[in-house]
């Protein structure tokens, strides 16, 4: 399982407020990522990430995650 495929707070009962909207937003603490591949994407990194399955994450802070923006499922053309 990929690192953005998880749930903070286990997400997958009815625990998770999130759960039935699909993406925990950047406000919920639960998504705070502590794994050692997060890095924080410059501006320029995000905005060249057009082919990237922004879908494919489970929290909105994995957005702006490098090692997800370089590794992540993309769209295809």
């Amino acid at each position: 399982m990929a690192c953005w495929e998880e749930r903070g707070c286990g997400g997958v009962t009815d625990d998770c407020p999130h759960y039935k909207f699909g993406v925990c937003p950047r406000s919920c603490v639960y998504t705070i990522c502590t794994k050692p591949q997060h890095r924080k994407a410059s501006g320029m990194e995000t905005f060249s990430a057009v082919d990237v399955d922004f879908k494919a994450a489970l929290k909105e802070n994995c957005h702006s995650c490098k090692f997800f923006l370089e590794h992540a499922p993309r769209i295809k053309k």
